[in-house]
């Protein structure tokens, strides 16, 4: 019998220490995995957007411009899946032989789906106010994907959506101008 209570009680230890063991190696792999990326970011991107016909066709094929754009953000990133930044994006518009200028000035809120593994799905809406040739509120859907390279930095493909209300400040710009596209970016 006291054999038997001797055997349970070093089999009672060794079991408990493996145990901690495990837990620690448990915790550490998890804050190794899940630890917070925190602290300013920047990001840059530019892309090519078409523009959308609108739902009545009063301007089919002559005034949905196509546009160019180089844009940047910068804000803060709270934690593994928000950031909530500004930005501005430069466009040029190409339409019905005139080129036009605008510069959307925005704020930014993106939300990363999974939690900093090496490809990431966001997406991202932006709300703001475009001045120059073409001017009035602004607003942009978008969703990608981020591959993360070391350091914190990163580099995205996106699909946006954007929506810019002409208020006639330019030739036929009294309109809704809806464009799709794509977008190349760089974070850091």
């Amino acid at each position: 019998m006291f054999l038997i209570v001797c055997l349970s009680s070093r089999f009672l230890s060794l079991f408990i220490r493996l145990q901690r063991k495990f837990c620690k190696s448990v915790r550490f792999l998890l804050h190794q995995t899940l630890r917070p990326v925190r602290g300013y970011k920047m990001l840059f991107e530019a892309g090519y957007q078409w523009g959308l016909p609108d739902k009545e066709g009063f301007l089919c094929g002559v005034y949905d411009p196509d546009k160019w754009s180089v844009g940047a953000s910068a804000g803060f990133q709270f934690n593994n899946f928000v950031f909530l930044g500004g930005g501005t994006d430069f466009q040029l518009y190409r339409s019905g032989g005139n080129t036009y200028l605008t510069v959307p000035v925005f704020g930014e809120l993106r939300i990363n789906v999974l939690n900093d593994k090496k490809f990431t799905p966001f997406g991202d809406v932006r709300f703001g106010y475009g001045i120059g040739d073409i001017r009035g509120a602004y607003i942009a859907f978008q969703v990608g994907v981020r591959y993360s390279l070391p350091k914190h930095h990163a580099i995205y493909l996106l699909c946006q959506y954007d929506n810019q209300l002409g208020d006639g400040s330019a030739d036929h710009t009294d309109f809704v101008n809806d464009n799709l596209g794509f977008k190349l970016g760089y974070e850091f």
